[in-house]
């Protein structure tokens, strides 16, 4: 979702992907500026740290952008942008606060007004302590052997991880996202150009990685996926393109073997036997 508000506003005019990102985000502290661009962060190539747990302890209560970027201004970046892959939750926080500032509207709002309104997304929105959804699933995961109930705290999440749907919602926006005008194909082209297996087959906010198609006689097919976990939440988003299949996971109970059950649902799907399962692509 944030990659492609991020390519919306960069259709508008209000952002490129090439420009100093201390351009959209003027508090971002100079020596984690320097050298970086939207471009690094949407490809997981700007060297900060993984999770914002690795910079400071998350407390049980919301937080404002601004408090969250102070956070991350104190951490160091493991190498110079654009030198490898490395995941970063902290990316996304950051392309958070570059949509907050280019278009004017807090990154709850531009998420409603531009996406989840226009395609009918009645049951999405961002969570947070104070606006917690009715009939919100309640998280689990195990711990110390023990099945037990657990909370997010989702402000230090802006962008990553604050996002409540459900598989029907889920689904509008992938057809529109492959089939509708929520992206022009020049825009779609660089969400789904995913780069080499070292590169992480990261593209803009999706991996893009090889699969074992229906259609016996093709190449490779393209398969278009991301995954997520929160504590007690995990789920998974698979589009196979060539067999126009979209597999839509989510569960509240962090343990749940998710990769797993994906891949055996795309396999019932395309009759495909699990015993048969070609081993060509490892990512499978």
């Amino acid at each position: 979702f944030t990659a492609v508000a991020v390519m919306q506003l960069v259709e508008a005019g209000k952002i490129d992907l090439h420009a100093p990102l201390q351009q959209y985000i003027p508090g971002l502290s100079p020596k984690l500026a320097k050298g970086l661009t939207v471009h690094h962060l949407l490809k997981q190539q700007s060297g900060l740290p993984v999770f914002i747990e690795d910079i400071t302890t998350v407390d049980i209560m919301d937080i404002s952008p601004g408090e969250l970027l102070a956070e991350i201004n104190r951490s160091e970046r493991h190498f110079e942008p654009g030198k490898k892959h490395e995941y970063s939750n902290i990316n996304y926080n950051l392309l958070a606060m570059a949509i907050e500032h280019t278009s004017g509207m807090n990154y709850a709002r531009y998420l409603q007004e531009k996406i989840f309104t226009p395609l009918h997304m009645t049951s999405s929105g961002n969570e947070r302590l104070i606006n917690i959804p009715a009939n919100r699933a309640i998280g689990y995961r195990t711990i110390n052997g023990v099945k037990r109930r657990v909370q997010n705290v989702t402000a230090y999440a802006l962008g990553t991880g604050d996002i409540y749907s459900t598989a029907e919602d889920l689904l509008k926006w992938s057809n529109a996202l492959h089939r509708g005008n929520l992206l022009s194909e020049k825009s779609r082209a660089l969400l789904f150009d995913g780069g080499p297996e070292d590169w992480g087959y990261y593209g803009y906010g999706f991996r893009i990685q090889p699969y074992e198609s229906a259609q016996s006689l093709l190449p490779a097919g393209t398969l278009i996926r991301h995954g997520g976990t929160m504590n007690g939440f995990v789920s998974n988003y698979h589009y196979y393109k060539e067999d126009d299949l979209t597999v839509i996971l989510l569960s509240n109970f962090r343990n749940t073997p998710i990769r797993a059950l994906t891949y055996r649902i795309k396999e019932i799907a395309l009759k495909a036997s699990q015993s048969a399962r070609k081993k060509k692509y490892e990512d499978e």
